[in-house]
């Protein structure tokens, strides 16, 4: 067989990239695609049906659905205070 093809799922836009938020990695800074308001969330992790996720302007924990389609602008470091 010849090479593997990308995943079809993940669209690259320069640095950004469309996909799930299933798909993406703890830290990573995401929008979610069609929020008028473009507000930017970072990624915890998936649980079940729904993610843990912190709006990164007010600092609340929003808990998005994981098949949510979003757009990844940046990395950074998830830190559970506490811990």
């Amino acid at each position: 067989m010849g090479e593997a093809s990308p995943p079809l799922f993940i669209q690259r836009n320069k640095e950004k990239a469309m996909t799930k938020l299933y798909n993406l990695s703890r830290g990573d800074i995401f929008t979610v695609n069609g929020d008028k308001e473009a507000r930017q969330y970072m990624f915890g992790h998936v649980d079940g049906m729904y993610s843990y996720c912190r709006d990164l302007e007010s600092g609340t924990i929003v808990h998005v659905q994981s098949w949510t389609p979003v757009t990844t602008v940046g990395k950074g470091e998830f830190v559970v205070k506490g811990k």
